[in-house]
């Protein structure tokens, strides 16, 4: 190598930095020009906009006046879900489901049954019990309320409540003299939490808030918050 390239490599200190490189010339001669014949294009298809609409659809949500809820056509894929017959159409299931679980009620609690069979070296043994789940969540989404918009300017509500093994919430504002619900959550306990307190289980649910509201409203507005134990989870 050193011998076919010596011209490039420097035989004293003196020459380095001097040595001489071969320049290479590529020809390419003179092709004529690519010639295109003038073609219409197709014309885009002008979607129908959403403008003076009372409601639009996005990501799986109806978005109005009113409020935000469920899109039926995503809600009637679940109604219509067979019984899973594996751990991975089981997973589908409940991904589907937990993408709408801010509009359940108690949704861990429901889906324990469900959520405990997908555990790792447990046997798919479909049990009444997880027949009772799978039902009772195709029927709450199916009915799932309308959850209001949160208004910076009220003052939020926060109704928790824990047992042995969940703890949930309720997050709410009075509206027009109402009290509306903005968004449920809930949370199955993993077995170091179950032997908390009951004081301590339901600290999840505060920083929840505390992150909800700093993020739409300023640092006041959530300092001090209405706590009601209420016992519908």
């Amino acid at each position: 190598m050193l011998r076919e390239f010596k011209e490039l490599v420097p035989k004293s200190s003196e020459e380095f930095g001097r040595t001489n490189l071969t320049k290479h010339r590529i020809d390419t001669g003179n092709p004529p020009p690519i010639k295109q014949h003038p073609r219409r294009l197709p014309f885009a298809k002008v979607e129908e906009t959403n403008v003076f609409r009372r409601e639009v659809s996005y990501l799986g949500h109806i978005i109005s006046a009113e409020g935000v809820r469920t899109d039926p056509r995503k809600v009637a894929v679940v109604k219509e879900w067979s019984q899973p017959r594996n751990v991975h159409e089981l997973r589908s299931f409940l991904g589907l489901c937990t993408y709408y679980r801010r509009f359940v009620k108690g949704f861990s609690l429901i889906a324990r049954p469900l959520h405990r069979l997908t555990e790792h070296k447990r046997p798919f043994v479909w049990t009444e019990e997880c027949e009772v789940a799978f039902t009772s969540l195709k029927e709450a989404l199916t009915s799932a309320p309308i959850l209001s918009y949160p208004d910076p300017d009220k003052q939020f509500i926060l109704d928790t409540d824990a047992s042995h093994a969940n703890v949930g919430a309720v997050l709410s504002q009075e509206i027009d003299g109402q009290e509306r619900v903005i968004a449920y959550w809930s949370k199955c306990l993993s077995k170091p939490e179950r032997n908390y307190c009951i004081t301590r289980k339901e600290l999840p649910p505060l920083r929840l808030l505390k992150i909800f509201t700093v993020t739409f409203t300023d640092e006041n507005s959530c300092s001090e918050q209405t706590m009601h134990l209420s016992h519908g989870f």
